[in-house]
């Protein structure tokens, strides 16, 4: 062979020997990325922490960013694990402002997120605290409540009866059938009493039957008035606990002494 011939030779062999070690690379760089694009997001995670814990924090960024920033990543636990551990390796490489604003990305989707202290160094732990501390929202100081005077008594017509004290705050249908009933016993009880003084003694069984009727319609007459007068002074207190207004206190809607109607349904015993 020719001294031309061989040269030619190894210029051929050391140019296949040369591109043989950039095919493989090439190779196992697409082996690697079909690998990666095969794994779960948790298996991707677990890969990028065992990359960082290991000494590997660039890679372990790169492939923490990915998980991140992955558009069609539903699992928003293993989005907030990513962020955090992406915080804590730009920490641990001096990148605070990096940490802070991954840090805050993390609080402001779930403020009461804790780092586990067993999984991540103190010092980051105190760094992420300290972001919780400056991102919450400084809690508003309620107003000191205003000074409360003294309810004043019930008027004089609470006490009075006949529904005068209902016929004051409006509610005339419950003043009426107080006033008349309360009026009713009290002419009943009135007049047994009258026709029991006139006539109280008898001279048979008959008188003395009518007697001790006369003296049971007086007597139930008599209790009929005076339930319905503490019916009337027990709901007024109860109006008047219910709907009045201490001092500088606006009345509700302006109508502070409008009677509420619902004291009808609530009170029905006199009427049984």
């Amino acid at each position: 062979m020719s001294p031309f011939g061989i040269i030619t030779a190894l210029l051929f062999s050391g140019s296949a020997e040369a591109t043989e070690p950039a095919t493989n690379q090439q190779a196992n760089a697409a082996h690697s990325d079909a690998e990666a694009a095969e794994q779960t997001p948790e298996q991707r995670l677990s890969a990028a922490v065992r990359l960082h814990q290991t000494g590997y924090p660039d890679q372990a960024a790169i492939l923490l960013a990915s998980i991140a920033n992955q558009s069609d990543l539903d699992d928003e636990g293993i989005r907030q694990s990513a962020r955090i551990y992406l915080g804590e390796v730009h920490y641990l490489q001096q990148n605070k402002e990096e940490a802070r604003r991954l840090f805050e990305a993390v609080l402001l989707r779930e403020p009461d997120y804790v780092m586990d202290p067993f999984a991540h160094p103190p010092d980051v732990c105190g760094f992420f605290e300290t972001i919780r501390a400056y991102i919450r929202p400084a809690s508003t100081p309620q107003p000191a409540p205003a000074p409360l005077t003294a309810a004043p008594r019930p008027p004089a017509s609470a006490y009075m009866g006949f529904g005068i004290y209902q016929f004051q705050h409006g509610n005339r249908p419950l003043g009426a059938v107080m006033a008349v009933g309360q009026a009713a016993f009290a002419a009943v009880s009135i007049a047994s009493f009258v026709g029991l003084l006139d006539n109280r003694s008898w001279g048979t069984d008959d008188e003395l039957t009518r007697l001790q009727t006369q003296r049971a319609v007086q007597w139930t007459s008599t209790a009929g008035f005076y339930g319905l007068w503490l019916w009337s002074s027990i709901d007024a207190h109860r109006h008047w606990r219910a709907n009045v207004r201490l001092q500088g206190e606006p009345s509700r809607a302006g109508r502070a002494t409008e009677y509420p109607q619902r004291i009808l349904l609530e009170v029905s015993f006199p009427t049984r």
